[in-house]
């Protein structure tokens, strides 16, 4: 974080942004008597909702093949119902090559699940953006995006050192060459303990291979403006629902470890890790603020190019870009 940039905050900035699930109020009566007397609660409390994950079957054959492998997504998480949309692919035909798609597909889920459990677990971070500009909003989307195929990373990574093996994908050459690389890390860092110790994701080189291969896995799907409509409407900051938040939102963003503005995204680069040294089994950790400095340079350089690229004609020069909303 550089000096200057903290210099520039404004007053509004200097207080930690903390999102809670709810507030209540207690109100104690100061005379002693009936129990209405003694008490007065007044609570206003939004619940958490609970996670949803649906199921669906999809049939391919000869016949649709083209058309609904093409336009279905594996999984897919909608924050308005707190949803995770899950498809299983099934193949019904003797055609090999649908046949081997639907399989590597449907070995490929641990890494969808965790690509849109990230997002789900994160989504009271950003879904409420409603006081920031269409600039930063965009940014956060471009940045959700990434640091969930960070999350496919390290479930690939993780189901390597449990089962000996890399994870087998349909997730293209990305998850192989981030295992490589980093179980190369590993095995230098742990020598012959590297099968039974969990990797060190707060590795400063491990945490910059996972940054940099979920910015360049982004930008290679972004070439086909897969994500160019959200981009655009939150440049425009389309009004959108308020967010209530799924009981898997647990990570705290504060000013020390989100904050957009300052380029300070520690809080969507927040992992829960296996760990079998800890009595809850997992640990969390913070890949953004273990990456060096070239890393998260070079990443937000990638984003505002993304975002500048979505811009209409003429948009750059709009003040209401820029401008907070309200």
């Amino acid at each position: 974080m550089k000096f200057k940039k903290l210099l520039s905050l404004s007053a509004s900035f200097i207080v930690p942004i903390v999102f809670v699930s709810g507030l209540a109020t207690v109100g104690i009566d100061k005379g002693v008597g009936s129990q209405a007397q003694k008490a007065s609660v007044r609570t206003n409390v939004i619940p958490k909702q609970k996670l949803k994950i649906k199921n669906d079957t999809i049939v391919l054959t000869d016949e649709n093949f083209n058309t609904a492998f093409k336009h279905a997504a594996a999984a897919y998480f909608v924050p308005n119902s707190n949803t995770i949309y899950v498809n299983t692919f099934v193949a019904d035909t003797d055609n090999d090559h649908i046949r081997k798609t639907v399989e590597l597909n449907n070995l490929g889920r641990p890494l969808v699940m965790r690509h849109e459990m990230e997002h789900a677990k994160k989504a009271h971070i950003t879904n409420n953006n409603k006081n920031r500009s269409g600039w930063h909003r965009a940014r956060v989307s471009v940045m959700d995006e990434m640091m969930a195929r960070g999350g496919e990373f390290i479930e690939a990574i993780e189901y390597h050192i449990e089962n000996g093996v890399p994870c087998p994908s349909n997730r293209g050459g990305f998850i192989y060459h981030v295992d490589s690389l980093v179980m190369a890390r590993h095995n230098e860092m742990a020598g012959e303990m590297s099968a039974f110790l969990p990797v060190d994701f707060q590795d400063r080189q491990i945490a910059d291979i996972i940054i940099n291969n979920a910015a360049d896995r982004y930008l290679q799907v972004q070439k086909s403006y897969f994500y160019t409509k959200r981009i655009k409407n939150e440049l425009n900051c389309i009004q959108r629902k308020k967010y209530i938040p799924n009981d898997s939102c647990e990570i705290v963003p504060s000013l020390f470890n989100y904050s957009p503005e300052i380029d300070q995204w520690g809080a969507l680069w927040t992992y829960d890790v296996k760990s079998q040294w800890t009595v809850t089994g997992k640990k969390r950790v913070d890949l953004w603020n273990a990456a060096s400095q070239s890393t998260r340079d070079r990443t937000i350089a990638k984003i505002d190019s993304v975002v500048r690229q979505s811009f209409a004609p003429g948009q750059m020069l709009l003040k209401s870009t820029f401008s907070k909303t309200h």
